[in-house]
Order: structure tokens, then sequence, then C-alpha cells
């Protein structure tokens, strides 16, 4: 155990990073060190706040009292992970033909610096384009009321096959995936007013930032099965396909996290603030046998609901396997294989949690103590993870960052 003048020492110390998360009626803001060379991710501080209802207003409010509880260092940055509401994160790649003056016998000439400039503006361009209208309709906002906060290069491929300098190569087509972020103009604004326009704010979706994350997982097998992404929000679950680069929204259920809470609320008589303590304290085993049992029991028959969803969904899209993830809450019972064969789930479902985060980006996460929290950290590990893996910088990231940022200041 730690020394007090130990912790003292580390509260002292400037973290790596800053998440705030939005979802439903819930924000939370939390600090993480962040030990690249180790490959560890450690939580330092977390506060939660819960909003009375899902008004603008209040979600501003919200965010300037968690501010007031973790104070941000406006040269660390600032991962703003969201819901569908606020944030849509997309994966889209174009295919662009090259124009071919001066080429000798049907060659193409070489790729010199200033084109690559500009087939990338252009690529991002037509990417953005295309994805706001649909991301518009997702976040229920006219496309005006959206920008372009960010891209990030997923891959290029010169004729087909995968580079990762195109510069000095002969092609016809440059084809560019990259993942784009969309936001709403005026929370954008509003946050900066809030934080400083000195603090460095990155945003995500998680819905879509996850599912493209499992692809970059794919993206170097040469499995080309197909496998299905499940986000169960508060009020909804969201059904993604995908299949090698594509990451594609199929549907909805309506069925959230919060139908477990008011599932207890109604069976057992009690507030829904009691009814959250119920599940807390079964999450964290300190109900007695019986009390454990009846609430294992409610549960049970709610996940179950969720899982015919999902498995029945799988076999429609024919999905050969499927990664699921909550925010909010989804107790372990979800993840036990004997639960799954009781119902008959014949798609294995794999749980993004802790383990597949070390499995799979090789990223230990330490909760140091918050793993008790009914209110997980599986979403924002995933994300952090997933973004610093990501972080080997390159020229060629670096010509989407300029293009990226050329294009917002339109």
């Amino acid at each position: 155990m730690k020394s007090a003048a130990a912790k003292i020492l580390l509260r002292k110390q400037k973290p790596d990073a800053y998440t705030l998360e939005i979802f439903g009626p819930y924000l939370r803001l939390s600090a993480w060190s962040i030990d690249v060379a180790a490959r560890i991710l450690s939580l330092r501080e977390a506060k939660l706040h819960l909003l009375p209802d899902d008004s603008y207003g209040n979600l501003l409010a919200g965010i300037r009292t968690l501010c007031e509880e973790i104070t941000l260092v406006p040269t660390v940055p600032l991962y703003v992970i969201t819901d569908h509401r606020h944030a849509t994160t997309t994966l889209a790649g174009v295919t662009m033909m090259r124009t071919e003056t001066g080429q000798e016998k049907g060659i193409a000439n070489e790729i010199s610096r200033p084109e690559l400039q500009e087939l990338i503006s252009k690529a991002l361009w037509k990417l953005f384009s295309a994805a706001r209208p649909r991301a518009a309709k997702k976040m229920n906002t006219p496309d005006i009321h959206l920008e372009l906060l960010s891209a990030d290069l997923y891959e290029l491929k010169l004729d087909k096959h995968r580079v990762s300098d195109p510069i000095g190569f002969q092609a016809r087509s440059v084809e560019l995936w990259a993942r784009l972020t969309m936001v709403r103009k005026q929370l954008t604004t509003d946050l900066r007013r809030l934080l400083g326009n000195d603090q460095r704010i990155i945003w995500m979706e998680f819905t879509g930032y996850a599912a493209s994350a499992i692809t970059s997982l794919k993206k170097s097998s040469t499995d080309k099965t197909q496998q299905a992404f499940v986000s169960v929000g508060a009020r909804t679950t969201a059904l993604y396909k995908i299949r090698g680069n594509a990451v594609q929204y199929s549907d909805t259920m309506n069925w959230g996290a919060n139908i477990l809470t008011r599932s207890i609320q109604d069976n057992l008589a009690v507030t829904p603030e009691i009814a959250r303590e119920l599940i807390r304290r079964y999450e964290e085993r300190q109900l007695s046998p019986a009390v454990r049992r009846k609430i294992s029991d409610i549960l049970g028959q709610e996940l179950a609901v969720l899982l015919k969803g999902i498995d029945a969904y799988c076999r429609r899209s024919k999905s050969d396997s499927v990664y699921i993830s909550s925010w909010d809450l989804l107790p372990t019972l979800i993840a036990k294989p004997s639960f799954q064969k009781k119902i008959a789930v014949k798609v294995p479902i794999t749980s993004v949690e802790k383990k597949f985060i070390g499995e799979n980006y090789g990223y230990q996460v330490k909760l140091n103590g918050h793993s008790k929290s009914q209110f997980e950290f599986d979403c924002v590990a995933l994300t952090l993870a997933s973004e610093y893996s990501a972080q080997q910088k390159s020229e060629l990231h670096d010509l989407v960052k300029k293009s990226t940022r050329l294009l917002s200041s339109n």
C-alpha cells in the first residue's frame, strides 16, 4: 500500500490525460497517468455527476461543476467521449483517381508531396460532404450545425495496395480511409468558453470510435469473417456490422441499461436511488445470499432479453462473433459462458473490458480502487488504449491533420 506522502506526491504530479464522458444522464471527469513505455493506463481520480434531465443548460452546468472539482491543466489533453447526441465518429474511405498529365506508355507519374497534400484535402472534403448528412440525421440536427473536428488516418492504398508513405510511388489511384469526428458547433464553442481556449480538446463518439478501433485489430489479419459490435446505452442498444474496413450501423434495439434499474424498482417497490444502490451492492457482493439471489433473478431475466436480441441479430446478419460494450453497467453474469449457454446464445460474445484491452492493445488498466463502482471504465480505457497505440507519428498523419485544420477553418 502506498504511503500518505506517496499519495500526496502522486496528486501533485501532472496527469497525462483527462477524459470527460457524456453518456445519457451521466457526466464523468477523470484524470489518467499513461506510461507508454510500460504500457499502463492508470486512473488517478474520477468524479461522477448525475444530470437532473437532458437539457442543454444542465449539461453545461454539470461540466462546470466537475471542472470545479478537478482542475484541468491546459497543456494536458482532454478527451471528450460522448454518445451520438453530441458527436459522431465514423470510419469512411474514398478512392481518388490521379490526373495523369505527361505520362508515358500508360505509366503514371511519381506522387509528389504537393500532389499528395492536394489529394488528401480533396478526399477529406468528399468524405466529410458524404458523411455529414448521415451524421446530422443520427444526431437529429441540421447538417449546417455540424463541423469536422478531427480526421485520423486509418490507412492509405495505392492501386489497392496498402502503403505507409506514398511519396515517390507510381499509381493511378489513391484510396484514403480516415476516422472522422463531427461535433455540434455550439457545444464546441460553449466548451471552449468554459475551459478556455488554451485547453487541448479531443472529441470522440464512443460507439463509432470503438467499432472502428476494433476493425484496426483485424486490419493486418487475413480473417474475412464478419463481426458485430453492440453498444448498450442508457435507453437503447445500437447494432453495427464490421467487415474488413467497413463499420456499418444496422439497427437499434429498444433496450437500455436503465431497464435494469427500473426492473429492480418495480419488482421490489423501491425508489430509483435505492434500486441503483442495490445493483451497486450486488456487483460488490455486499448483499445477503437471499437478496443477492432475488436481484440475480431479476437482472437475469432482463439481460436474457438483451442477449437473445443480440444473438438473433448476429444470426440474421450472419456475424460470426460479437463485441459488446456498455458505458453504464452490465453485471458480470452477462459475460459468464454458463449464463449465455442457459439462454442458448450460439454466437460468441466478447465483452470489451480490461482483459480484452490488455490482450489486444498490450495495455494494462489500473483503476486504483475505482473498479468496484458500477460505472465501469471499459469504454474510456478502450478509447485511450486505441488512441495511444496509434500514436506513431508520421509525415502522412501530419498531412491529414493539416488538411483537417484547413477544412475546419472554412
